[in-house]
C-alpha cells in the first residue's frame, strides 16, 4: 500500500494549472521518451492517487492505464522520486 499526506490547495491548484501532468497513460497512449520521464509521469500518479483516496495501489494504477511491465521497470524509482516529492511522507 502507498500513502502520503493530503495536498495543500496550493499544490492541487499547481498540479489542474494550465501546462500541468495529465497522464498519458491515462488516456491509454503508449509513453514517449526515457524512462525518466515514464519514472517522473508515474511518480506524479502516485501521488495523484494517494491524494484523493489516502494510498495508491498497483490496481489503482493499472486502472489509470499502467502496464504491469512498466510498474515493475519503474515503479520503485518512483515511489522513491514522489516520497521526496511530498517531503518525505510515505507515498
Amino acid at each position: 500500500m502507498i500513502e502520503t499526506r493530503p495536498l495543500t490547495a496550493a499544490e492541487i491548484l499547481k498540479r489542474t494549472a494550465p501546462g500541468a501532468h495529465a497522464s498519458d497513460a491515462a488516456a491509454g497512449e503508449e509513453l514517449k521518451g526515457g524512462a525518466k520521464k515514464k519514472v517522473a509521469r508515474l511518480a506524479t500518479d502516485m501521488i495523484d492517487i494517494a491524494a484523493v483516496t489516502g494510498a495508491c495501489e498497483e490496481a489503482d494504477l493499472l486502472l489509470r492505464g499502467w502496464t504491469p511491465d512498466l510498474l515493475a521497470a519503474h515503479a520503485d524509482a518512483a515511489r522513491i522520486l514522489a516520497n521526496a516529492a511530498t517531503d518525505g511522507a510515505r507515498v
